[in-house]
């Protein structure tokens, strides 16, 4: 439903960014009656891209198109649900995820509860990616963001709406000069495309919060158990993430031995799986008839330390209301327990799950 046929009202994740920028540009020519939402995200753990500068062109952007904006902190938030539900995913041997974590956790409900607190019913976002009536496409944007919103609730959805689609930032910035010829140089960029810590904040940070003797030296060995190098603690090294060794060239941490404190690491071509179970099924897409098994699926791997090159199809086994086994056509690497999976038909995203 377009956001003007009913209720011309619409909520705006205002980030003074020029997608979101856009976004309410193009709304406003549509006669929607905009309210924005500025989440300001300082003083948490990670206060890197997600700054007062952010809010400063929130605030000069939401003047300058004379829209309404309230800023909203969410720092205490993004500590509880985000950055200590990251550091919880480490020391319990799983891949960790940020974008995707705020993304559910907090900036789509939080937008949502306001939502609802004001009588609005609509919500509107510069994400890249394509929904309609609460159906989840995937675009052909090289930036596609659709996985982004794949964990969010089917009810949550509805609630959408994307109005920049698959336009490019190319596309983007020219509509921005044609609605705005004098629009300002430093909105051009989105400043909080990313809210990640460098390694030595990461460890700083994380060192003061774990139980003591989780963080503790050991050797880091591939698979013939040969210890290749040493390291500083698994919170040096998430699941996932990638070794460059001088030896052996580029790793990835395969798994932690807790008893021996052992990193184990893989060469990524090596790690090809074909049969997999998921937990935390979120299926968005309508539900399957009563009695079927099994969905034919795409099946494309997201979120932190991903590889996006890997790619397969198979058949989804529906077990529980929210687990399932997933079986394979070519074996996909990579995939560490937490890493986020997208199920799709052609574009239409079906849900997205979890490695077990």
């Amino acid at each position: 439903m377009s956001p003007t046929t009913q209720n011309n009202k619409v909520l705006v994740g205002f980030t003074g960014g020029i997608r979101s920028s856009v976004t309410a540009m193009l709304l406003k020519t549509q006669g929607a009656d905009l309210f924005g939402v500025f989440l300001d995200y300082e003083g948490t753990p990670w206060d890197t891209n997600c700054s007062r500068e952010s809010r400063k062109l929130a605030v000069e952007q939401a003047a300058a198109l004379e829209i309404p904006l309230v800023t909203v902190p969410v720092a205490s938030l993004f500590e509880a649900l985000v950055a200590d539900s990251y550091l919880h995913d480490v020391l319990n041997r799983k891949v960790p995820q940020t974008c995707l974590s705020c993304h559910r956790r907090i900036l789509f409900p939080v937008l949502s509860k306001i939502a609802e607190e004001r009588g609005i019913s609509t919500i509107a976002t510069g994400h890249r990616a394509a929904l309609n009536q609460g159906q989840l496409e995937r675009t052909s944007a090289p930036d596609d963001q659709s996985a982004w919103l794949a964990f969010l609730p089917r009810e949550l959805l509805r609630q959408i709406t994307l109005p920049l689609g698959a336009l490019s930032t190319m596309q983007v910035r020219k509509l921005a000069h044609e609605i705005t010829p004098d629009w300002p140089k430093e909105a051009i960029n989105e400043t909080r495309s990313a809210c990640m810590l460098s390694q030595e904040q990461w460890m700083l940070w994380a060192s003061s919060r774990v139980p003591t003797g989780s963080q503790v030296p050991g050797p880091m060995t591939h698979r013939d158990s040969i210890s290749l190098a040493e390291h500083r603690g698994i919170l040096q090294y998430p699941l996932g993430s990638p070794i460059l060794l001088e030896e052996r060239g580029s790793l990835m941490v395969w798994d932690y031995e807790p008893s021996s404190h052992c990193l184990k690491l893989e060469d990524r071509a090596q790690t090809g799986q074909t049969e997999i179970q998921i937990e935390g099924l979120n299926w968005i897409d309508p539900a399957p008839q009563e009695g079927t098994p099994s969905v034919e699926v795409e099946v494309r791997s997201a979120g932190m330390f991903s590889d996006p090159a890997s790619v397969s199809s198979g058949l989804l086994f529906f077990h529980l209301e929210n687990e399932a086994r997933l079986f394979l056509r070519k074996p996909m690497t990579a995939l560490v327990r937490g890493t986020p999976l997208i199920f799709s038909s052609d574009t239409r995203i079906l849900g997205a799950g979890w490695v077990t």
